[in-house]
């Protein structure tokens, strides 16, 4: 499934609901992977060529999964795990840099909104951020 192929709305909303089930993961961990400890291409059909990628579980076990479903599943394992093995230049993978590169620019926003919600204290007095703030504080 390649994502240019969807709108904006559909693009948001998958992005919506892989952050919701990526909280879920968090909630429930025996039902995350761990890892992705390796890949293959299959070619068994002409018209269904694709990568299966080896992932390893919290239990220990280890499952053969299409990289389609992971990647809907669990798009920055996938990401990591190509950018790790140099498959960003593969058909199946070019997704990856734009994934990538717009989810630095996400945490940089959530680093930047961290830094300015966190208060500084120094000797047990709250730092002001600005002029108007040491103003509030007096």
């Amino acid at each position: 499934m390649k994502t240019n192929a969807l709108s904006k709305m559909e693009l948001q909303q998958l992005y919506y609901v892989q952050h919701v089930d990526s909280f879920q993961d968090a909630l429930d961990p025996e039902d995350c992977p761990l890892a992705i400890i390796g890949h293959q291409l299959r070619r068994f059909n002409r018209d269904d060529i694709h990568y299966r990628f080896d992932i390893q579980w919290l239990n220990g076990e280890c499952t053969l999964i299409r990289a389609d479903a992971m990647r809907l599943q669990h798009p920055d394992m996938v990401a990591d795990y190509a950018q790790a093995k140099n498959l960003t230049s593969k058909p199946k993978f070019e997704w990856v840099k734009d994934y990538l590169d717009s989810h630095l620019d996400v945490k940089a926003n959530i680093v930047n909104m961290n830094a300015r919600a966190v208060k500084k204290f120094k000797f047990g007095v709250e730092v002001p951020n600005n002029p108007k703030h040491a103003l509030i504080l007096d």
